[in-house]
């Protein structure tokens, strides 16, 4: 976002963080959802260290496991 926008690394963590914090109030407004609850969800995947084809591997896991059940 600092290259791309041409702004000072630490702007770009300051807009990074107020849109998280923006779509934490709206999920939980509209949706009555905290997205940091991770209860409320069916699977979760940390992505920061996968490649698509891992994720998409380990959707295709669980959904296959799903099935089974």
């Amino acid at each position: 976002m600092s290259e791309k926008e041409k702004i000072p690394v630490g702007e770009a963590l300051e807009k990074i963080e107020m849109k998280e914090i923006e779509q934490e109030k709206s999920f939980l407004n509209n949706y009555g959802i905290n997205i940091y609850d991770l209860q409320v969800y069916d699977l979760v995947i940390n992505t920061d260290k996968l490649d698509q084809d891992s994720i998409i591997g380990l959707i295709k896991k669980y959904l296959e496991k799903m099935h089974k059940e």
